[in-house]
C-alpha cells in the first residue's frame, strides 16, 4: 500500500479512502469507510468504522462511487499499458525494418 490514498471522497463525516496496491497481476485498489466524531473528552477528532442507520445510506452511496472512480483508473491503466505494449511493438517494427533495409543496403555494394 502507498503513503498516500489515491482519493478520498466525503459525505458529512463519512468518508471513503482508496489506496492503490500493488500486485502480481498489476495495481488493484481497496477502499476503507470510516466516519470523522470529535471526542467528547479531549476535543480531538477521530475516525471510527461504526456506523449509524444514516450513516450507512451515506456509505452505500461513497461505495458505488469509489468504485466507478476505482474502475476509471483501471480503464485508464489499461489503456496506457496498451498504447505502451503497442508503441514498444512500433519500435520494434521500427528497428527490424532498419536491420532489414541495411542488410540490403550492405549486399548491394
Amino acid at each position: 500500500m502507498s503513503d498516500k490514498p489515491e482519493f478520498t471522497i466525503r459525505d458529512g463525516s463519512v468518508k471513503a479512502t482508496t489506496w492503490r496496491n500493488a500486485g502480481e497481476n498489476g495495481d488493484y485498489f481497496t477502499t476503507s469507510f470510516s466516519r470523522t466524531y470529535r471526542d467528547e473528552k479531549s476535543g480531538d477528532l477521530r475516525d471510527t468504522n461504526a456506523f449509524s442507520g444514516a450513516d450507512l445510506l451515506k456509505v452505500a452511496a461513497l461505495a458505488q462511487e469509489a468504485y466507478q472512480q476505482s474502475r476509471a483508473l483501471r480503464q485508464e491503466e489499461r489503456l496506457a499499458q496498451r498504447r505502451n505494449e503497442q508503441s514498444n511493438s512500433d519500435r520494434l517494427a521500427e528497428a527490424r525494418t532498419g536491420n532489414r533495409k541495411r542488410s540490403r543496403d550492405n549486399r548491394e555494394r
